[in-house]
């Protein structure tokens, strides 16, 4: 297939992008800048015929493509982060992709959506969760049955790749480091932990079912379908590391509107072929590898 692609060269897009290519897909990756990031200029020199770039404009000329993968989004997570900016990037930019993904007689598009939806009040990336909120509520009305309108809702994302302020990778950069003590919340807190390059199997596995699904609104949930503590997976990558840290569960609050359980149902995935295929221990080895290789 021919796929336009936004936020390739995120976590999550740079795996998407390997995997899709890798199964003979043709990608258009839609940039906001000229610079090409690196991650995507060595997956341009491993498929040089398979990787174009276009920029954002107003309206984009999608001739010739048969599908959008949106997975470009603005967190917020910067105190001087403006509203507009998320509304611009969360929901103008999507809503004007799929209006001309429907004009133009696109067969699909495809929304990466997030676990953070079951979010509280006052949730630290509010802002974020409401944006994402409201174009999940346009998308819906907007396609009716004229395209196939997918929302992927990922569980919590690890593995190599990610940004070192994130989660899974800062702790094991203090890990590795040694840090005397290493501040948490109670952990008690309940996730469910997907392999980025399970993930991105994901969304082939999805491309290679699209003739079973009818035009209209679905949503599909991707994880392990298993929840396990915070706790938990703190101590097995620390027990991992051979960290003499100290785990300081309970230092930190519980932020407002935490989530205290998530964990996917990915029946749809499931009848269409996908499982989750990496064991936790073996995602932790390769974060693990990944955070020692960028420190």
């Amino acid at each position: 297939m021919r796929i336009l692609i936004t936020g390739a060269s995120g976590f999550l897009g740079q795996h998407v992008c390997s995997a899709l290519l890798q199964k003979g897909h043709t990608l258009t990756v839609a940039l906001r800048t000229e610079i090409l990031p690196e991650p995507l200029r060595q997956l341009q020199a491993r498929y040089p015929l398979s990787l174009h770039m276009v920029l954002y404009g107003q309206h984009l000329d999608l001739e010739g493509q048969d599908g959008i993968i949106h997975m470009a989004t603005q967190y917020g997570r910067s105190a001087c982060s403006r509203t507009s900016d998320i509304i611009a990037s969360n929901v103008l930019l999507p809503v004007r992709l799929l209006e001309d993904a429907i004009a133009q007689g696109l067969q699909f598009f495809i929304n990466t959506d997030t676990y953070y939806a079951k979010a509280g009040p006052g949730h630290l990336l509010q802002n974020y969760i409401r944006s994402k909120a409201h174009f999940r509520e346009w998308a819906d009305v907007m396609a009716g049955t004229r395209i196939r309108l997918i929302h992927m809702r990922l569980e919590h994302l690890y593995g190599p790749g990610d940004a070192m302020e994130k989660f899974c990778t800062a702790l094991t950069r203090n890990c590795l480091n040694h840090l005397p003590r290493i501040a948490l919340t109670c952990g008690q807190q309940m996730r469910d932990f997907l392999f980025v390059e399970d993930a991105a199997q994901a969304y082939a596995c999805l491309l290679k079912g699209l003739p079973e699904l009818a035009r209209g609104c679905h949503s599909v949930e991707v994880g392990t379908g298993q929840a396990i503590a915070l706790r938990d997976f703190c101590r097995e990558l620390h027990a991992a590391t051979g960290s003499t840290s100290v785990l300081g569960f309970g230092d930190i609050a519980l932020a407002q509107g935490e989530i205290g359980f998530s964990a996917a149902r990915p029946g749809l995935l499931q009848t269409l072929g996908w499982h989750s295929t990496t064991r936790l221990q073996d995602g932790i080895a390769a974060l693990i590898a990944d955070v020692r290789s960028r420190t």
